[in-house]
């Protein structure tokens, strides 16, 4: 009897119409999920599964995406270059991202934030993101 009530609940968990959607929700966000079930015994008695519920709780997951704008133009010597370049937080936390910057000709390079969010670089921008 217990396992024709537990396949009774499994199938109901399996074939439930409802969906739960995850997407967006802050870490540490908990779904409540309660499946419940009538049958039919073998003795032709309606019975009533005993409600299972589950617990979900949602996961921090990282993720970034960068997007920058390849340049046409080549920098040439003693010029300032600059490329402008989006850091995206894709995850559901608040997370910290590590930027770092190189270039394989020595060339000197910093991280420069762009103060009113236009993509272009202005006289006035010269703050050198350090941390």
């Amino acid at each position: 009897m217990q396992r024709l009530i537990f396949a009774a609940i499994v199938c109901l968990l399996l074939i439930c119409p409802m969906q739960v959607f995850a997407v967006g929700l802050p870490p540490g966000t908990q779904i409540e999920l309660q499946a419940t079930g009538q049958y039919t015994d073998i003795f032709a008695d309606n019975q009533t599964a005993t409600p299972a519920t589950l617990t979900l709780t949602v996961l921090q997951v990282a993720g970034t995406s960068i997007d920058w704008d390849v340049a046409q133009d080549t920098p040439t010597q003693s010029e300032y270059f600059y490329i402008p370049v989006k850091v995206y937080n894709t995850g559901n936390g608040t997370d910290i991202f590590t930027l770092t910057t190189s270039s394989e000709n020595g060339w000197t390079t910093d991280l420069v934030y762009d103060d009113n969010n236009d993509g272009l670089h202005d006289d006035s921008e010269t703050t050198v993101i350090t941390d």
